[in-house]
């Protein structure tokens, strides 16, 4: 038998050394500087900049890498609002809010409500609930997965007439509110009724909250101003008899005291209020009190809807900023009495969630406090305690303005990374320059 020859591969190894050059260290992508810019050329000093790159990641040391891929484990439809809050992974599909688990290699999804549209879902969580609003629904999701109202709308205020009783004659109010699974919710203003001999109150014409599973019944002191409790009763309830004055000494505090707004689109906790933007109004509610919001006194307007709502809890320099249009304001102070909106940029925003991370991410900006970052037609934007902004990329990266994004901060053995999704272009940006020079040389005689 002819004896097989052995393959040579030192010669293909000294070829492959002669072909491929190592690339990297890179210092990160520029695609506005001009083609021929030094900044693409190494140095012994540092690493040059990457004009484009596509499917690839750098490290934090400036070495390229393959991305990883991305493997399916569960099926959408019109899949978007993914989220991961306290532990918990949500999801929106054509219409319908998902609870998903993963385990292993797989998922499997709960639907905890349905009908809600394909608006972005925009979540919160305060206390134990998880708050959710998308432009045209506003939901609570509960600890135990189930979906459940923002708040409750108060009852129409009633219709009383003189009935039989133990009140002395006088002077009486009476305001009512609904209640579910013991969450109370405002009431609209009291009703008057006038008692000219001793006797009581019929309540008639009680329309709760259709959620409700009880009214609660609040009345004054004979000629009194403050309506304290004087009952509970399940619904449905079509009237009452209050025949004794209130033995209670809870007093009514949530006069004029509503939902947020259904065409909410936006929350954000801050200082133990929920923030909320409905097209170009923010909204605050009562502290601790999620689901109370007055309406017609805890707001602010805007010029334009309202793009960005990124709070900045921290114990020195604390607010949010809000972004409306191509105006990004700062909000500063712990209190809505302190608060007042300065503007401090005037670049177009592109409108989603922003992402808090902590300052040392970024060691340009030479802080240790959590800051947050969104998206404008300058690129990256990082929201400083104070209302200070730093614009990350502006000066090495161009791109054209979106009108929705997404993003998220991925850290890794090696890599940490804010990635960034964009949607629905609006405009490109057109206008370019170089300082590369074009001449024609003519020859005197020639």
């Amino acid at each position: 038998m002819a004896r097989r020859a052995t393959p040579r591969k030192t010669s293909v190894r000294a070829s492959n050394r002669q072909r491929f050059k190592q690339l990297g260290p890179f210092r990160g992508v520029d695609n506005v500087s001009d083609e021929t810019a030094s900044s693409y050329e190494p140095n012994s000093r540092s690493g040059s900049y990457l004009r484009e790159a596509v499917n690839v990641d750098l490290t934090n040391d400036g070495w390229v890498r393959r991305r990883p891929g991305a493997r399916k484990v569960l099926d959408f439809q019109q899949g978007h609002s993914g989220a991961v809050i306290n532990g918990r992974l949500f999801a929106v599909d054509n219409g319908d809010l998902l609870s998903i688990s993963v385990s292993g290699g797989s998922a499997t999804a709960e639907v905890l409500a349905s009908g809600l549209g394909n608006g972005s879902m925009s979540y919160a969580l305060a206390g134990a609930n998880i708050f959710c609003c998308n432009g045209t629904f506003a939901g609570c999701i509960n600890p135990d997965d189930t979906w459940g109202p923002w708040g409750l709308v108060p009852p129409q205020p009633p219709v009383l007439t003189p009935s039989t009783g133990g009140l002395p004659a006088g002077r009486y109010m009476v305001a009512l509110t609904s209640e579910l699974d013991g969450l109370e919710g405002g009431s609209r203003v009291a009703v008057p009724i006038e008692l000219t001999a001793t006797g009581g109150i019929r309540v008639e014409g009680i329309y709760p909250d259709s959620q409700a599973d009880a009214v609660n019944v609040y009345l004054t002191n004979t000629n009194g101003d403050q309506l304290f409790w004087a009952g509970r009763f399940d619904t449905p309830v079509a009237a009452l008899e209050i025949a004794t004055l209130p033995q209670s000494t809870d007093l009514l505090d949530r006069m004029n005291m509503w939902p947020p707004p259904e065409r909410a689109h936006m929350v954000r906790l801050f200082k133990g209020r929920l923030l909320v933007a409905a097209d170009n109004e923010l909204y605050f509610s009562q502290p601790l009190a999620y689901h109370l919001f007055n309406k017609s006194t805890d707001l602010q307007q805007f010029p334009e809807r309202i793009k960005l709502l990124a709070p900045l809890d921290v114990d020195q320099g604390g607010g949010f900023f809000v972004g409306a249009g191509s105006t990004t304001w700062w909000v500063g102070g712990n209190d809505p009495d302190t608060w007042k909106p300065d503007p401090i940029d005037d670049s177009f925003l592109s409108e989603g969630e922003h992402v808090l991370v902590p300052g040392e991410v970024f060691p340009s900006l030479e802080t240790s406090s959590m800051v947050v970052l969104w998206m404008t037609k300058d690129g990256v934007v990082a929201g400083l305690p104070g209302g200070q902004i730093r614009k990350l990329t502006d000066d090495v990266y161009a791109m054209d303005a979106f009108a929705r994004f997404s993003m998220t901060y991925h850290e890794e053995k090696n890599v940490n990374q804010v990635v960034t999704s964009l949607r629905q272009k609006d405009h490109e940006n057109a206008f370019g320059m170089s300082d590369r020079a074009f001449c024609d040389i003519v020859r005197a005689g020639s």
